[in-house]
């Protein structure tokens, strides 16, 4: 069996239908209708679960995110689980945990969206929340066969912000403060202005990596602040060297 698809018929009913796939040479598939759109799709899971035999319904949204999180651990870096942690435990669960996962439904989607968006987050990151728990459910659509509800779902616009550079006359005052004021935050922001370095990069930085009779600096290594459990630790990921050059 493949996924399924919900529209509203021209009789006013919705109508979820379930692809079967080829049998016996021709295309087969299976109805089922309902007042509502939750009404129909939830008697296609239903089916489905008594076809297949699943037990998903004893899973909740939570109990998918903990396997799900358990699994990609062992392919993502460890930067990248934190903030899917961090995600899920702050967006998705206080939504969605205690929810069935077979009971999640396009509407309950759009809901959950809808109310991120009116909290005032932006349309990408709530973008990248609704990404995410795609990714979860398409998991259990992988491993459980379960329908996704995320199949016809139209992800938030994201507009990309226009960044500010900050003119000459602003460079050329910034300068003339960090230079006065010689310290350790200032120090780092005038590497970060005059090489274009990062804030990871320029927390890496050790005293052998600069050469100050060829005036060189070499970034060796990144610092990364990655929340783990309820607590902040740094980390230091190798990072491909760069060389550069500054008359500093």
């Amino acid at each position: 069996m493949t996924k399924g698809s919900t529209y509203l018929r021209k009789d006013g009913r919705w109508e979820s239908r379930l692809s079967l796939g080829v049998i016996n040479g021709k295309r087969q598939s299976k109805s089922f209708y309902g007042r509502t759109k939750e009404e129909a799709e939830r008697k296609l899971i239903e089916s489905i679960m008594e076809t297949v035999g699943l037990g998903l319904t004893e899973m909740t949204v939570k109990e998918l995110c903990v396997e799900w999180l358990s699994v990609s651990s062992l392919r993502v870096k460890e930067s990248t689980l934190a903030n899917y942690r961090m995600k899920i435990k702050k967006h998705i669960i206080p939504h969605f945990g205690d929810k069935m996962c077979c009971e999640v439904t396009s509407k309950s989607v759009y809901e959950f969206m809808h109310k991120k968006l009116d909290w005032g987050l932006s349309p990408r990151y709530v973008a990248d929340i609704m990404v995410l728990l795609k990714t979860v459910f398409k998991y259990a659509q992988r491993e459980y066969s379960i329908l996704n509800p995320f199949d016809n779902i139209v992800m938030p616009k994201s507009t990309k912000s226009e960044v500010r550079i900050l003119t000459k006359s602003e460079q050329k005052k910034l300068k003339a403060y960090l230079k006065k004021n010689i310290n350790p935050i200032t120090l780092g922001i005038t590497l970060a202005l005059a090489m274009g370095l990062r804030v990871g990069e320029v927390c890496g930085l050790k005293w052998d990596d600069i050469d100050f009779k060829k005036r060189t600096l070499t970034v060796n290594r990144i610092v990364q602040r990655i929340s783990v459990n309820d607590g902040e630790y740094k980390t230091k990921d190798a990072f491909s060297q760069i060389r550069k050059k500054h008359g500093l």
